[in-house]
């Protein structure tokens, strides 16, 4: 998540991933990027996440983000999916993000990099049915900040991974209050 360790040869995962993605880029040579009729939500999913996590071939994420922005016109893929492999994309070509989804340092030095237009990326944001940059760096820090990494917080990340992965798109708010970060559920 946020691009804090995804990538590197010594995150957790990596070699695991590289055959993955080995795997998907057989299958999408043979027959085109996964679709939820072909292997269902689950199996895209999984092929987003090694595609958004494949920093290792930035050309590869870039011809796969051409393949899937008619799919989010067209609703078949979700707009946190669509808003992470195009901020990969554009961090890799070394140019700003525009969803801001892409973080750097850890701790009290977490922070965004750079995002284009940074005054309008809720609207950006908003319209992928995202939360707020401000409220998505506080659940960030919630992850992954060392202080926020105790039994305390557990309860706070179960809930914030599960309003994460709502398909529902009605994150309209997440309110963090101190070490306190709260969802609606509906």
């Amino acid at each position: 998540m946020g691009g804090l360790t995804h990538g590197r040869p010594d995150a957790p995962g990596y070699h695991v991933d590289e055959v993955n993605l080995t795997n998907l880029k057989h299958i999408i040579n043979q027959d085109g990027f996964p679709t939820t009729a072909m292997v269902g939500l689950d199996g895209v999913d999984a092929a987003f996440l090694l595609t958004t996590h494949a920093d290792s071939d930035s050309s590869f994420q870039a011809k796969i983000f051409k393949i899937v922005t008619p799919r989010l016109r067209r609703n078949e893929i979700d707009g946190n999916q669509f808003a992470f492999l195009t901020d990969r994309v554009l961090v890799a070509q070394g140019k700003p993000q525009r969803y801001g989804t892409q973080f750097e340092g850890l701790g009290d030095q977490m922070k965004p990099k750079p995002i284009q237009d940074e005054a309008h990326v809720d609207e950006r944001r908003r319209a992928l049915g995202l939360i707020s940059i401000k409220n998505y760096t506080c659940v960030l820090h919630a992850v992954y900040d060392p202080q926020w990494n105790s039994p305390t917080h557990r309860g706070a990340h179960a809930r914030i991974v599960a309003g994460l992965t709502s398909r529902s798109g009605s994150y309209e708010w997440a309110q963090c209050i101190g070490t306190v970060v709260k969802f609606p559920f509906k």
